[in-house]
């Protein structure tokens, strides 16, 4: 046999580095998955968190149509717990169905598909819960059904570089993506509800 075959055969038999460079070539593949998961994961169970909190925020409102802002900012940041900071809300009232992008504010904000992508400190003042049938001087309409809608949003850190690595970052969402306190940058998650009521239940 040849030296030159020897040598050959010897190089092929040889697997001292197979497991180093399995390691290389897949080490990669399992970050980027376990990544994925975790921030996909986090984003989920803050975004049912939010949830949560709307249909609380709703609910207190149903059960009480009198009580106060600061009431229902304390519902908020209860049901939230540790999440609530970057989180803000808008409640109003309308007499029809209401959508995400019916808020009365809404030229003070930019909506995309039902979400909102940018939005003034004047949407995220709108606290009001009163009738809207109550305004006019006609009393026979305000025992008329009216809605309250409850715009929830937060913005959600990243855990993990992925995102940021991917090119995904900062944030579509003027003023929320990499800061010094959060280098990973973040993305916002938005959660709409309203709830039906009448004169009967909201005294004047």
């Amino acid at each position: 046999m040849s030296r030159f075959k020897q040598v050959w055969l010897s190089f092929w038999r040889k697997d001292q580095g197979i497991g180093m460079i399995e390691t290389a070539l897949l080490l990669p593949i399992f970050l980027m998955f376990a990544f994925a998961v975790i921030d996909y994961g986090n984003r989920m169970v803050v975004k049912n968190r939010m949830v949560s909190a709307a249909q609380a925020v709703a609910s207190a409102i149903q059960n009480n149509p009198t009580m106060s802002v600061e009431d229902l900012e304390n519902v908020k940041a209860t049901s939230l717990g540790d999440i609530a900071p970057f989180s803000s809300y808008a409640i109003w009232t309308s007499t029809t169905p209401p959508t995400v992008d019916s808020s009365p504010e809404q030229e003070d904000a930019t909506f995309s598909n039902g979400l909102i992508v940018s939005a003034g400190s004047s949407f995220w003042s709108q606290n009001d819960i009163t009738n809207p049938w109550l305004a006019d001087a006609d009393p026979s309409n305000d025992n008329n059904a009216y809605y309250v809608s409850v715009f929830l949003y937060k913005g959600i850190h990243f855990l993990t570089p992925l995102p940021k690595l991917l090119g995904f970052t900062p944030a579509n969402t003027a003023g929320f993506g990499v800061s010094a306190e959060h280098p990973n940058g973040g993305k916002t998650a938005q959660v709409f509800t309203f709830v039906t009521l009448n004169n009967a239940s909201c005294p004047a």
